[in-house]
């Protein structure tokens, strides 16, 4: 097998360029890897190779051999994206990190005057030599002359405020009902302990149980989103969403045994002037789909089994439920409707709406207390929708939690 060979660049006139980048010169070394597709007419020229790669390189010939295994070492091409180091600019850093290393160790072994203090009292050195020793010392490190004046001190406020996390903010009970929806700011401690106590606390969550109870109720009254919630939190977007998620679960067990249908009895102890019993939720369905009606949860849910033979029941006019109400002998309470034939209502049609519109400014509130959690409103994420029963069990137990729709003088009794 031939060698690859090189010519001299005196006297040639090969049109040949050489392959290397950057190099303009005409003449080749061909068949050498590139690091590309080697086609025929690359070359690479003896620019790029030193005089020992080449068969008796002291013997002046107008065409040289190469040695086999020889690879360009010379005038090789620079990116321009490499970065070469700088032998100034590293011996200056060398000296800065000499300058500071004495700096620092002269200020650990000589205390520092105090502030507005001038230095007045010289320096007492034993000896000439040790005198001049020090001149030159201080000629090199002028650091140590420091001048003392007034300055503000700048703290890292970002960096402070990062450390406090909302639950330290939420120290009011305006506060709490404003962040979290809850009456008071002693619902959070009870709350935490009947967790405490119900069941073991999970400490592979980097939150306390505090702060997982104020972190969900801060999802549900604002429905801010888990990466929100991480940035208050100190923590991790995920770890958020899981404690959101097994607080929820978790509160949700403890707070269903508040939201119960009363019995008869309890009803007659505690009726309003209006309607009854006493302005709280006593029944929640499971959750459902916007395509089903009213009537169709009514039924399915079985709520007429909840009442007795001759109570009474106020539905709005979409709950199309006289069948089953004549059924079991209910009473329906419904705002009459308005006929085609009728341009308006009859007295007796008029005082009943306005008796019954009274009594459903009530229902309104409690429903409004609900909606005040921003979880409630607008488009639910999928990531939520396995615990939305769970929710609304939490957020109606804590309306009938807080302070009554009606006051004591609305009863009866």
């Amino acid at each position: 097998m031939d060698r690859p060979t090189a010519k001299v660049s005196t006297g040639s006139k090969s049109k040949n360029n050489c392959c290397v980048p950057q190099c303009s010169s005409t003449y080749r070394d061909p068949g050498l890897k590139i690091g590309k597709a080697i086609s025929p007419y690359m070359k690479v020229c003896s620019l790029h190779f030193k005089k020992e790669d080449y068969f008796f390189p002291d013997v002046e010939a107008s065409k040289r051999r190469l040695k086999q295994g020889c690879v360009p070492s010379q005038n090789l091409p620079k990116s321009s994206h490499e970065r070469f180091p700088n032998a100034q600019l590293a011996k200056e850093r060398a000296t800065r990190a000499e300058k500071r290393h004495y700096t620092k160790m002269n200020e650990q072994s000589t205390p520092t005057p105090s502030v507005h203090q001038e230095l007045g009292n010289p320096i007492k050195f034993e000896g000439n030599n040790q005198a001049v020793e020090n001149l030159l010392y201080f000629k090199e490190n002028p650091v140590i002359f420091k001048t003392f004046e007034d300055k503000a001190i700048q703290v890292n406020t970002f960096e402070e405020f990062n450390r406090i996390t909302v639950d330290k903010l939420v120290d009011s009970d305006y506060k709490c009902n404003v962040l979290l929806g809850l009456p008071n700011l002693g619902m959070i401690d009870i709350l935490a302990n009947l967790i405490i106590k119900a069941f073991q606390s999970n400490s592979k969550y980097s939150l306390s149980v505090k702060q997982k109870v104020i972190l969900t109720f801060l999802k549900l009254k604002l429905n801010l989103s888990f990466a929100c919630l991480a940035v208050l939190f100190g923590t991790t977007s995920k770890t958020a969403r899981l404690s959101f998620y097994n607080t929820v679960e978790i509160l949700s067990a403890i707070l269903k045994p508040i939201i119960r249908f009363p019995s008869k009895e309890e009803m007659l102890n505690n009726m309003p002037k209006c309607f009854t019993p006493s302005g709280l939720i006593t029944f929640l369905s499971k959750g459902y789909g916007g395509r089903v009606s009213d009537k169709a949860i009514f039924n399915k849910e079985n709520v007429i089994q909840k009442l007795d033979m001759n109570d009474s029941i106020m539905v709005d006019k979409g709950i199309l439920i006289e069948k089953e109400c004549n059924e079991h002998l209910i009473k329906l309470i419904r705002p009459p409707f308005l006929k085609k034939t009728c341009k308006q209502f009859s007295k007796a049609d008029a005082e009943r709406t306005a008796s019954i519109a009274r009594a459903r400014v009530h229902v309104e509130r409690a429903i409004q207390r609900i909606k005040i959690f921003k979880i409630c409103q607008g488009t639910l994420q999928w990531l939520l929708l396995p615990y939305m029963d769970d929710i609304m069990i939490i957020i109606a137990a804590i309306t009938n939690l807080s302070a009554p729709i009606l006051s004591e003088d609305k009863f009866i009794t």
